[in-house]
């Protein structure tokens, strides 16, 4: 009885000179690395929308300029390229509406899981 409680009540540093607590740290500092990484990667894409919009909402404010070469022949080609990157410019914000929403539909329905099947199973 006594060589549990001594077990019990040893430190993880001092058990088994520390090794099993090297493992703890270095799996704490892995996960740390990992969570920083996803937190950068978030921060990367918000700023990713946020820009793709902003460039949407600038095509916008600069369109009657652009479309008014349309009158003129030989500025005709102009405004025919301006409307091509307007176009390319509107169908990424689709593309990223379309993503969130499809994301928030995944998100929203619960993962089905068979309740007679054991614990071990539905991990």
């Amino acid at each position: 009885m006594a060589e549990i409680w001594q077990l019990l009540t040893q430190s993880p540093q001092d058990f088994k000179s520390g090794g099993i607590w090297e493992v703890i740290v270095d799996i704490h500092g892995a996960i740390m690395a990992i969570g920083l990484g996803l937190l950068v990667l978030a921060f990367v894409m918000i700023l990713t929308v946020y820009g793709r919009f902003f460039k949407l909402f600038l095509f916008a404010a600069i369109a009657p300029i652009s479309l008014s070469t349309f009158a003129g022949e030989p500025t005709s080609s102009t405004g025919r390229s301006f409307v091509k990157s307007y176009a390319a410019v509107c169908l990424e914000g689709a593309i990223i509406v379309l993503g969130c929403i499809i994301f928030s539909l995944f998100a929203s329905v619960p993962p089905a899981m068979d309740a007679s099947a054991s614990p071990l199973a539905q991990m």
